[in-house]
């Protein structure tokens, strides 16, 4: 039995691989050693598939689409919301030097995450309530920090929300192909052979979570043999 895709793999991954086995069975379709019974159920199997992957195609479309072009807004927020926080608190520390010191160490250590852009919202409003100058520096903490959560609640209540409904449809997209994919291979199994139904199926790479090709490093959707 030929191996399938792995179930955790990604919408994208997922795609490639049922193009990559539509185009078998188109390609047997065409043959000259089918029987014309056989052509036919094939014919049918190709246009049942192609219907899954237009769906598929659109579910991953409308996913990618929204965290390369949406959700990337979001963070880009969040980023410049950090920077003007690390402007803010640079103004008020005794020491450059020290403050330099601090935020190259926060970069390395601390990867982009709201738990992250959070705390430091928190740190900022805590050096605001520790300072004994004018209040100046005080407003200009308070404010960094909340911009620095207005960011975060932007992302939560409008990016994170769509991000799971888009996610949520894939899922529905990829299950439904892996469905129509197992119902597939019991019909022709049953019209042609087990063997014709392995050979339908792309070797896989990276313990089965991608297609194996002789692709080049920016196909994402596939890896070299």
């Amino acid at each position: 039995m030929a191996e399938k895709l792995s179930r955790g793999a990604s919408g994208l991954r997922h795609l490639r691989w049922a193009r990559e086995i539509y185009a078998t069975l188109a390609a047997h379709a065409e043959a000259s050693e089918v029987s014309e019974p056989q052509r036919a159920a094939l014919s049918k199997e190709l246009t049942r598939l192609d219907a899954r992957i237009q769906g598929l195609s659109g579910a991953v479309k409308g996913y990618r689409d929204f965290l390369e072009r949406e959700r990337v807004r979001y963070r880009g927020a969040i980023r410049a919301a950090l920077h003007a926080g690390a402007l803010a608190e640079r103004g008020v520390v005794e020491h450059p030097a020290d403050f330099g010191l601090a935020v190259a160490k926060r970069r390395e250590a601390a990867p982009e995450t709201l738990a992250r852009a959070r705390a430091r919202a928190g740190e900022l409003r805590a050096l605001a309530a520790g300072r004994r100058t004018g209040p100046g520096e005080v407003s200009r903490l308070e404010a960094a920090a909340s911009r620095i959560e207005e960011a975060i609640r932007s992302m939560q209540t409008e990016a994170l929300p769509r991000q799971r409904a888009l996610k949520a449809a894939l899922e529905v997209a990829v299950s439904g192909l892996r469905e129509a994919l197992e119902d597939m291979d019991g019909r022709l199994a049953g019209v042609v052979s087990d063997a014709f139904v392995d050979s339908l199926y792309p070797a896989l790479a990276r313990g089965g979570t991608i297609v194996a090709d002789e692709g080049d490093e920016d196909d994402d959707s596939a890896a070299r043999a």
